[in-house]
């Protein structure tokens, strides 16, 4: 007979394996990473998934192996409250940069989204308790910042762009393969 589990879910291996601090969030992380910013409130890496039970005659509740998959995604969704050009280029679709003068850059975005506005991929990149050297790295792939967004400013603070929400896009040349990866250290396993 085997032993019975214990009600105590801290195990040795449960100091190696947190996540800590709030990250930080790059474009094409794991080839030439650009820090998009610092931000403010952390971030939050949300997994959707839709699926459907398979109906029939004769069945009387939830049958194993009759669960279709219909859709899924992820998404990244933070608030910056350091802002920068490479973080406006990010957010803003078909943008032109103009300087109208010494002081100032102008950003103006355009209607269209091309192929180019979707980022290979935008990366949360955390530490995790027992892999100093090797993070944990929630990746979105053909990324794009969907929905709106504000920049908010109040008296004896500092101004916060948020919140933005990335989205992972399926490829159409892979239509079938889910856009975002989950990297955990293997120390952390």
């Amino acid at each position: 007979m085997a032993t019975p589990p214990t009600a105590n879910p801290i195990t040795a291996a449960t100091p190696n394996r947190l996540v800590f601090d709030a990250g930080a969030v790059y474009k094409s992380w794991d080839s030439s990473p650009v820090l998009l910013g610092t931000t403010r409130g952390g971030a939050v890496f949300e997994i959707a998934r839709e699926t459907r039970e398979v109906e029939m005659d004769g069945k009387r509740g939830l049958v194993k192996g009759l669960k279709r998959t219909l859709s899924m995604g992820a998404k990244l969704t933070v608030s910056f409250v350091e802002l920068s050009d490479a973080l406006f280029k990010e957010l803003l679709y078909q943008v032109s940069k103009t300087a109208p003068n010494a002081n100032l850059h102008t950003w103006r975005p355009d209607l269209l989204i091309d192929a180019a506005d979707y980022a290979a991929n935008i990366a949360l990149v955390a530490n995790v308790s027992g892999s100093v050297a090797t993070p944990c790295v929630l990746e979105l792939d053909n990324a794009l910042a969907t929905g709106g967004w504000s920049i908010t400013t109040k008296d004896k603070d500092e101004g916060v762009l948020g919140p933005v929400a990335f989205e992972a896009h399926y490829d159409p040349a892979a239509a079938t393969t889910v856009p975002f990866k989950i990297h955990w250290p293997t120390g952390a396993s």
